[in-house]
């Protein structure tokens, strides 16, 4: 069924990234962003409480997380040359990009400890919670 899923999702991420580029240009990169890590908020919000109560359900929510979440990258690249200008773009891109680097070397110790303190199930609210978090970030640039 996974495997179902992720061929789904593959077909349905060539569909919406040319969408996700349009919506960039008309309603902004910015704008696009936060609509994304909203989306993506609520869609793992909702696998929590659909992936014991309706498994078909929670497989349809998987397909559309995996389908919003695969543009992020390309959206990523394109408000980090906005935001901060086309002049040393890779080396801005660097710069953010290596604050990945502590957390990519402690997720599976964080991960591991989550799911023996609060379960496997609520580890999607860490996500949820990180999407919110960017959502109001981006929402607040023009403030500093």
């Amino acid at each position: 069924m996974l495997i179902t899923t992720g061929i789904i999702s593959n077909v349905g991420v060539v569909v919406v990234c040319p969408l996700i580029g349009i919506a960039s240009d008309k309603i902004g990169i910015r704008n696009t962003s936060m609509i994304l890590n909203a989306a993506s908020c609520l869609f793992m919000s909702l696998m929590v409480i659909t992936i014991h109560t309706c498994p078909w359900m929670y497989m349809v929510l998987v397909v559309i997380e995996n389908i919003g979440v695969a543009p992020h990258t390309m959206i990523f690249s394109l408000m980090t040359a906005f935001e901060f200008g086309k002049i040393h773009c890779a080396s801005n891109m660097g710069f953010i990009r290596s604050g990945n680097i502590p957390l990519v070397l402690l997720e599976p110790f964080i991960v591991d400890a989550l799911i023996r303190a609060i379960g496997f199930d609520w580890v999607f609210l860490t996500g949820s919670l990180s999407s919110a978090i960017a959502t109001v970030a981006i929402m607040t640039l023009d403030f500093f």
